[in-house]
């Protein structure tokens, strides 16, 4: 967990983390996403283990434990399995807010014949999950059934994301892990530069980087976190913008 030691949370966190058996790193600057996702992946000694990652502000949606159980095992076999690369794990029908996709929702009959920006696809399609039962129906050849419950797409048509995600420690340090390393270098401590430290935009800004890998990205069947920021105001909390394309006359 990556959290500023004159944080007053801190002791709070602390407090119920080592009711619970968990133990907490901290650091004695910030670090930003990229930085602290590097710093815990060096402490874990097991490498083929796979991570969760799971920020602070999402929790659980449903109580059921044993769901949760066979949620996190299925995403784990689809690992193992080499069935996919990234699993998501944002609950389809209680995301939470902001949930950047949803600008798509009344436009999924567009969403082959738009681009996103700095893509050479619409990374949108994936996330079609939250309004669309079943997405292979309406994307077939994009989107796929895979495991028991889930439904995959590649990088090309589903972005990288900070959401809740199960990833291999050993495929994130070799394929991640540099994109981390180099956005911690140009990062500062200016909370409102979206683009520096947090990930997301070193990789979804650079398609040679996601989008050309053509890795699998599944979402497990209805997931699991929903995101519940009480710290900040929703203005604060994502990059969304407005909704931006353009089209794409070759479609």
């Amino acid at each position: 967990m990556n959290i500023r030691i004159q944080d007053e949370r801190l002791f709070r966190i602390r407090d119920l983390a080592d009711s619970m058996g968990v133990r907490i790193f901290c650091a004695d600057r910030q670090l930003g996403i990229s930085g602290g996702l590097l710093a815990l992946a060096s402490i874990v000694k097991n490498k083929d283990d796979n991570i969760l990652f799971l920020e602070e502000d999402w929790r659980l949606v449903t109580t059921d434990m044993k769901h949760t159980e066979s949620s996190i095992r299925e995403a784990s076999e689809m690992l193992s399995r080499g069935e996919a690369h990234v699993v998501k794990l944002r609950h389809r029908t209680s995301p939470g807010i902001p949930n950047c996709a949803s600008v798509w929702k009344d436009k999924t009959h567009l969403m082959t014949r738009l681009l996103s920006p700095h893509t050479n696809g619409n990374r949108s399609i994936c996330s079609s999950v939250y309004w669309i039962q079943d997405p292979s129906q309406v994307f077939p050849g994009l989107v796929w059934r895979c495991g028991n419950t889930s439904h995959c797409s590649r990088s090309r048509h589903c972005s990288w994301t900070n959401n809740p995600h199960l990833v291999s420690l050993s495929w994130w340090l070799g394929n991640i892990g540099p994109v981390a390393r180099a956005d911690m270098s140009h990062m500062d401590n200016n909370r409102n530069d979206w683009e520096k430290g947090r990930l997301e935009p070193a990789m979804n800004h650079a398609p040679f980087l996601w989008d050309d890998m053509e890795y699998v990205i599944a979402h497990q069947g209805t997931g699991l976190f929903e995101h519940a920021d009480i710290d900040r105001p929703v203005s604060q909390q994502s990059s969304c913008g407005s909704f931006d394309f353009v089209l794409d006359d070759g479609a």
